[in-house]
C-alpha cells in the first residue's frame, strides 16, 4: 500500500502540535507549509499525494493544474467553507 504523503499548507504552530498528536495512530507522512497554496506555491508539495489546505489557500483552476501534474491525488480542506475551491476545474 502506498504511503499517504500530506503537504498541509498555511500550517500554524498550534497545527503542527495537534495534527502530530492525531498522526501518532495513522503514521501519515505529514510536511508542515506555512505558506498559503496557490499556483505559485503548490510546487512545495511536491513529493506528497494530498494536500490539505485552509481557508486563505487559493484552489483555483491553475493551482489544480500544478497538483495534477504532481501527481495530486486529494485536495482536502480543513475548514468550513469551499468558496476558495474551483469546484469546475477540480
Amino acid at each position: 500500500m502506498k504511503k499517504v504523503k500530506i503537504a498541509l499548507f498555511d500550517t500554524k504552530r498550534y497545527d503542527v502540535e495537534v495534527f502530530n498528536e492525531l498522526n501518532e495512530k495513522y503514521g501519515f507522512e505529514i510536511k508542515y507549509i506555512e505558506s498559503h497554496l496557490n499556483s505559485e506555491m503548490a510546487l512545495l508539495a511536491k513529493g506528497c499525494n494530498v494536500v490539505c489546505v485552509f481557508v486563505n489557500d487559493i484552489i483555483d483552476e491553475k493551482t489544480i493544474k500544478v497538483l495534477t501534474k504532481l501527481k495530486i491525488g486529494l485536495i482536502v480542506l480543513r475548514c468550513s467553507g469551499y468558496n476558495n475551491v474551483d469546484l469546475k476545474a477540480a
